[in-house]
């Protein structure tokens, strides 16, 4: 093996992101077409309650459609170590209600982030414990969308509760040379230009699969 030094060290990362930049507007695929992070990050979200999986969570009651939600729950969408695609965009998708009596506001989102391994991964975000963080708040405006865009629920005189409409969108997650860009889309089109953060990224090793399984074992159980 052969190590080979950089003339010029200090540009040596700035130049590696260009390059990588101009292969893939001039020839498509990027150098890099997987990378791995070096933590995991994911978004604060609400779940409709599942007994299997939420048992013992707080939960509430949304008035408008009635259902049982469990707040806080973390759906990771990077994981530590895992690669991830820079082709193709990780789409997070949302559901949000708006009450039609009520003033329009922009949504916040949570996006959190952990440095602890996969099987430590918490399902649940508090402020009180360490294994993951509050990195920022990104924020979604769609106020700018009329009513009639959405979809209109409860609005039949045999439903209960009040009618609301349903917004359904989603987040963006470019995966950048140097970062995430966080982009909010809705029907197909773009409403924000993309909310950069950075991120540090290693290169995806191949493993060979024979090593692996001389290393690890074989689960000769994995099917029952």
């Amino acid at each position: 093996m052969e190590i080979l030094i950089s003339d010029e060290p200090q540009l040596a990362v700035v130049k590696g992101v260009v390059a990588d930049r101009i292969q893939k507007l001039t020839l498509g695929p990027p150098i890099m077409g997987e990378r791995c992070c070096r933590a995991s990050y994911g978004m604060v979200c609400t779940e409709v309650y599942d007994r299997a999986r939420h048992m013992g969570l707080p939960t509430w009651t949304d008035p408008l459609d009635r259902r049982l939600y469990v707040p806080n729950q973390i759906d990771w969408f990077v994981k530590k170590g895992e690669p991830v695609s820079t082709d193709h965009p990780i789409k997070h998708p949302f559901t949000r209600k708006i009450d039609p009596n009520g003033p329009r506001e922009t949504w916040k989102s949570r996006l959190v982030t952990s440095d602890v391994d996969l099987k430590f991964l918490p399902r649940t975000f508090s402020l009180s414990q360490s294994s993951s963080q509050l990195h920022c708040t990104l924020e979604s405006d769609l106020t700018h969308i009329p009513l009639s865009t959405f979809k209109k629920k409860n609005r039949h005189w045999y439903n209960k509760g009040n009618a609301y409409y349903r917004a359904s969108y989603s987040m963006h997650v470019v995966i950048g040379s140097a970062d995430l860009r966080f982009e909010l889309w809705m029907d197909g089109t773009r409403h924000s230009e993309g909310v950069p953060i950075r991120v540090q990224w290693d290169p995806v090793v191949k493993e060979n699969t024979q090593e692996a399984m001389n290393r690890d074992g074989v689960r000769l159980n994995a099917l029952d």
